[in-house]
């Protein structure tokens, strides 16, 4: 059963980290975009 939740939270913990990653590239990429608007 505690091998279970440990393999469940450590699924949670790696799509946070993902989700955290792609909502800063699209940040990013929103920021060159408007750079590049810009000049």
């Amino acid at each position: 059963m505690a091998n279970i939740r440990n393999k469940y939270e450590l699924w949670k913990y790696i799509a946070f980290i993902k989700i955290k990653l792609v909502y800063y590239m699209l940040i990013f990429e929103y920021c060159c975009y408007l750079w590049s608007v810009n000049n």
